[in-house]
């Protein structure tokens, strides 16, 4: 994916979402196409509930056919997953609680990652993953 006008980190690190920093996916996919971010300074909670992942996202254009796939992952270990499609151009903030189970896989919170994967080659339109890839654990 691409991040006009910095870092891949610096363009998704806000608590407050900013709107004009993003990675981009890119126009034609042709293949599913995946950026991952890490999770940092994630406090490990004292109860396996209310576990929370946040990340918003629009698309260049709407498109019903889009599946933007997001996964929570430590190591290799798949914690939770969700596909959006029909996104909005506007902006929008998902919120993902993981169930009780979920969460208590997780041993270590210092190893949690975001993968944002879109797909669909029929697509000709782009999505943004804007500020606020943020977690509440």
């Amino acid at each position: 994916m691409a991040v006009p006008g910095g870092t891949l980190d610096s363009t998704i690190d806000e608590i407050i979402p900013d709107d004009s920093d993003y990675m981009r996916s890119p126009t034609q996919p042709t293949d599913p196409t995946s950026a991952e971010v890490s999770l940092t300074n994630v406090t490990p909670p004292l109860l396996d509930l209310y576990h929370t992942v946040r990340y918003r996202v629009a698309a260049s254009q709407t498109q019903s056919k889009l599946v933007l796939t997001v996964t929570l992952l430590q190591g290799s270990t798949v914690i939770g997953s969700w596909s959006h499609t029909g996104l909005s151009t506007t902006p929008d903030t998902f919120e993902q609680t993981l169930t009780e189970f979920q969460a208590s896989t997780i041993t270590d919170y210092n190893d949690l990652r975001l993968r944002f994967t879109v797909s669909n080659p029929e697509v000709t339109r782009d999505i943004r993953i804007v500020g606020e890839a943020g977690e509440s654990m």
